[in-house]
């Protein structure tokens, strides 16, 4: 029963790292996103806060668009940055959203996603903010020990079967 739930931690552990893959790919795009927006000659085009971060995520019709009509051509590449995958719905909740639902910290990101829509202002949300955020260490932290506990016991495993 114990290989059962080792064999099943590693295939969600496996999971947790790819969608951790996506998450990073996201935050490269905002920055990318963020970093020809900035070195613009003319002021740079900001970006909308979200208004619904798990929208975000979730891919829904109603997210607001940030507004990257009026981008230029970017130089090194000569050409625009693609409008759906690079400036709308991209920010820094949504990478936030993103690594909370893959690490399985969805609870405590449903709970700043309701304060969210309940408040007027986002200052009345810090503590959930801050749960999201102890929580992804957390879950991070120990997805990052299970991992290096693995590599090491494969590595040991591998030696001990070139010695027999």
């Amino acid at each position: 029963m114990n290989a059962l739930k080792e064999r099943v931690q590693t295939f969600a552990d496996e999971q947790r790292v790819l969608r951790l893959r996506e998450c990073k790919t996201m935050e490269d795009q905002l920055k990318r996103c963020q970093g020809e927006l900035t070195q613009r000659a003319a002021q740079p085009v900001p970006l909308k806060p979200q208004k619904s971060v798990w929208s975000t995520v979730f891919g829904s019709s109603k997210a607001p668009e940030a507004e990257c009509e009026s981008v230029p051509e970017n130089s090194a590449n000569n050409t625009k940055l693609q409008k759906s995958s690079d400036c709308v719905n991209l920010n820094e909740h949504s990478i936030w959203a993103c690594r909370a639902l893959s690490l399985g910290c969805g609870g405590h990101f449903e709970t700043l996603q309701s304060c969210f829509a309940q408040s007027k202002d986002s200052n009345e949300c810090v503590k959930e903010q801050q749960d999201v955020a102890k929580c992804v260490s957390k879950e991070a932290t120990e997805l990052e020990q299970r991992l290096k506990q693995r590599a090491e016991l494969q590595k040991r495993e591998k030696f001990e079967t070139s010695n027999n």
